[in-house]
């Protein structure tokens, strides 16, 4: 009842109440609009005659009370209790008790089974002719999708030379698609729609390129152990960091340089402490790393997958997958981490390198921001005042005193002067260090290690030096894939017939009539107007009068319905002495009753008056 396509016969019995009959309230849900059913009235001889119940019955038949596109229709069937009684019977009692009442108020149109055929046929008629183009777009669909899904299967893989043929096509087309992705041009149909999840993992290049800006994002903001704040709770620290004053930072660092004293004079440090430090501030980096290492493996990892599912059949690809692509994924993870590590070698155990003048401007900032704190606390502290930027001076006053405070500014504790000389070295480094780390994972880990192996780890040479076991159980075909190949190639063949069965009726409508019938001509699209002596033109249809008073010799092509079930059906003319000049045209006409088909595909004999409208 759902499907758009079909026609709803409504049948309500008479017997009760049609408010309460569920079959109204099924056809109207699949059918909100009423536009494609038919309803159908029964048992219209159990209503009393002229009580309320049958006008209320005959109201509906005249589709006054549940409204219908296609109206309603009202039958009188024999009663299973009567006995013994032919069809003509029937349609003898039938035809009586609707000439009677208020049922022969009513138009003959709505009455009767025999009205009810003509109806249907015509009903039928304007549902397949509306539905043909649409049928065509939709064979269509499924034929392309047939067609791809063969186009996948490959050809038949029975030899060993068949079966590597169809690797190397695989690998043609894996390779030019991993290519396209790394290099970020996303054309082929393969990649879909970006806005999509499917659509934006398949854009490999993308995905790598978001997820090292997170990976710089992320250990910008937790990649150092401890955070110097005026108050520790006071300030928002990301989760996994310590918050620790420049006070407390520096007790710590004096008690590190008390346990690891040298040689160096007071107020100096060992320049070995900065890599103590150092070491204990980029702790985070190597979880943060991998964590991100793993990410990007994970997300060529899936692109791999799609990509193969999409050049390949299902069969194909998980054993491609499992064969070949997982075991080199898997030693590409092994190169990423044992790199990772190589690169994090360098800040665990050695001593602080750089030429970078990143570094020297660094230092020369921290220690420029605290001589400008300090500065600014003695300057305030002179003219009594909370802030700097508003001050008022009204009387002269002596500023010798402020200069004799700025000179006296130096640290009375060499060890404490030593613990700031070293924090600010270090965070100097430390963000040198940083800049460094992270374009050096990008560059030598990500894009050396692993994406810029990704289209070699499946190539025709590759297929080429395959073993012959290795090709056999990646490409050898299943009986599962022997089948569905099959089955895809009838349903292709009985498609492409469909497509040419409605594109033949396409252009079927019907005629009016004139003083004699009128058949409803149709033009066969395999039809040649060369074939014909006569001119035609190139509309589809043509009116042809047929003679009124001699039998016309019909051929039908295609199967001839029951006479109860009348339809259009596709007819040649055979030329014949009177009327030769018809040539080979098609024409669709009704079944008649009076028309008696000698074969499923034959003659039908008859007279021109007997081949209905």
């Amino acid at each position: 009842m759902r499907e758009p396509r079909s026609i709803i016969l409504a049948v309500v019995s008479a017997k009760n109440d049609y408010a309460n009959q569920i079959v109204l309230k099924l056809a109207r849900a699949a059918d909100k609009k009423g536009t494609r059913t038919l309803g159908v009235i029964t048992k219209p001889d159990t209503l009393i005659a002229g009580s309320e119940s049958e006008a209320m019955y005959a109201s509906l038949a005249r589709n006054q009370d549940v409204e219908f596109r296609l109206g309603w229709h009202v039958l009188k069937n024999m009663d299973s209790e009567t006995g013994t009684w032919s069809l003509a019977d029937r349609d003898i009692k039938e035809e009586e008790f609707f000439s009677q009442g208020i049922w022969g108020e009513l138009s003959q149109s709505l009455l009767g089974i025999d009205t009810l055929r003509k109806r249907l046929s015509k009903v039928l008629l304007g549902q397949i002719a509306s539905e043909l183009p649409s049928l065509v777009n939709e064979i269509e669909i499924k034929s392309d999708d047939c067609r791809r899904r063969l186009e996948k299967l490959g050809e038949p893989r029975a030899t060993l030379d068949e079966q590597r043929l169809y690797l190397l096509h695989i690998s043609q087309l894996f390779q030019s698609l991993i290519k396209a992705a790394v290099d970020g041009t996303y054309n082929d149909p393969f990649f879909g729609d970006a806005k999509s999840e499917p659509g934006y993992r398949k854009r490999i290049r993308a995905v790598v390129q978001n997820l090292n800006l997170d990976f710089a994002e992320r250990i910008a903001k937790r990649g150092h152990h401890r955070q110097i704040v005026d108050s520790p709770g006071n300030t928002s620290i990301p989760k996994g960091v310590t918050s620790i004053t420049r006070e407390k930072f520096m007790d710590h660092i004096q008690h590190l340089m008390q346990r690891t004293r040298g040689r160096e004079l007071p107020g100096t440090f060992n320049p070995m402490i900065v890599a103590d430090l150092f070491l204990e501030q980029s702790a985070p980096w190597e979880e943060i790393t991998q964590s991100h290492v793993k990410k990007v493996w994970k997300a060529a990892k899936e692109f791999i997958s799609l990509t193969t599912a999409y050049v390949a059949d299902p069969a194909t690809a998980k054993a491609l997958f499992q064969k070949v692509f997982q075991p080199a994924l898997n030693q590409r993870m092994d190169c990423l981490k044992a790199k990772t590590a190589e690169l994090l070698i360098p800040h665990k155990t050695s001593h602080p390198i750089t030429y970078n003048h990143y570094f020297t401007e660094n230092l020369q900032k921290v220690q420029s921001k605290w001589c400008e704190d300090e500065y600014t606390e003695i300057i305030q502290k002179f003219l009594g005042v909370p802030s700097l930027k508003s001050v008022h001076l009204g009387s002269h006053k002596d500023f010798r005193p402020l200069v004799t405070a700025l000179m006296r500014r130096p640290e009375p504790d060499m060890n404490r002067f030593a613990c700031s000389e070293a924090l600010d070295r270090m965070e100097a480094y430390y963000k040198v260090a940083l800049k460094r780390f992270v374009d050096d994972i990008a560059i030598e880990v990500i894009e050396a290690k692993l994406i810029s192996q990704l289209n070699s780890i499946f190539s025709p040479i590759t297929v080429t030096s395959m073993a012959a076991d290795l090709v056999d159980s990646i490409a050898g075909e299943s009986e599962e894939n022997r089948a569905q190949r099959e089955q895809l190639t009838k349903q292709l063949d009985i498609l492409m017939k469909g497509s040419e069965t409605c594109k033949h009726f396409i252009g079927v409508r019907v005629l009016g009539t004139g003083n004699g019938t009128v058949a409803h001509l149709f033009k066969s699209a395999s039809h040649d107007p060369s074939d014909s002596d006569e001119e035609s033109d190139d509309s589809a249809l043509e009116d042809v009068k047929l003679p009124p008073d001699e039998p016309t010799e019909i051929m039908f092509h295609g199967v001839i319905r029951e006479e109860c079930s009348p339809v259009i059906e596709v007819a040649r003319k055979e030329p014949s002495p009177a009327r030769e000049e018809w040539g080979e045209e098609c024409a669709a006409v009704r079944g008649s009753p009076h028309l008696e088909p000698e074969m499923e595909t034959g003659y039908f004999k008859g007279w021109p008056s007997e081949i209905s409208e």
